[in-house]
Order: structure tokens, then C-alpha cells, then sequence
């Protein structure tokens, strides 16, 4: 008798959300913020890049984390770049921002936890 392996059930996150509407919809989102986040960070100086971050998009609204109170000051002096940027990426207008602090979003991001 010969021993049969199991066949392999991994996919790819891709994969995944091709087939799974909840969850595809969600990993399809993030993918796509995760797109436009990589776009717009481009117009920024090096220095402010790794410290800024587009969260999301609510409404008109583009979502921009900040790693600290000192990174968000920074993120508002760039905030006009940085809709224009995902205004002209995104299919639905963007017309204004809001930035918050998220100090763990940044950890997770680069593994520091």
C-alpha cells in the first residue's frame, strides 16, 4: 500500500480574495489602499516618507496616519500633495483629509512589536 500525501490547500492572499466575497472584498481594499499608500508616499521627501501613511479613504476623505504628533504636523504641511496625488490614483473624487496619530499601525507595519 503506498501512503498518498495530503494535496496542497495553501493559496495565495490573491487567491483567496478571488474566491471570498467578505473577505475578498476586504483583502481587495486593503490591496488597493495598500497601492495608493505606496503612490502618493512617492511625493514626499525622503525624510517624512517612512513616517506618513494613507490609512484609508472615508467619503471625500483621504485618511492619513501619522507615526507621532511631530510626523502628523508634517503630514499636514504635505496633506494638499498628497490628495491631489490620490485624487488623480483613486476613481472616486478626493477632495479633503483628515490626519490622525497611530503609533501601533506603524510597529505593525515594520515589525517592531
Amino acid at each position: 500500500m503506498t501512503e498518498q500525501k495530503p494535496a496542497d490547500k495553501s493559496r495565495t492572499v490573491s487567491q483567496v480574495a478571488a474566491t471570498s466575497q467578505g473577505l475578498g472584498g476586504a483583502v481587495r481594499q486593503a490591496q488597493a489602499f495598500q497601492a495608493l499608500n505606496e503612490r502618493v508616499v512617492q511625493s514626499l521627501p525622503d525624510s517624512v516618507r517612512p513616517h506618513v501613511r494613507i490609512a484609508c479613504i472615508e467619503g471625500d476623505c483621504l485618511m492619513i496616519g501619522a507615526e507621532s504628533p511631530a510626523w502628523a504636523t508634517q503630514a499636514r504641511l504635505w496633506a494638499d500633495t498628497m490628495v491631489n496625488e490620490a485624487a488623480a490614483l483613486w476613481p472616486v473624487p478626493i477632495r479633503r483629509s483628515e490626519i490622525f496619530v497611530s503609533n501601533d499601525s506603524f510597529r505593525l507595519i515594520r515589525g517592531d512589536l
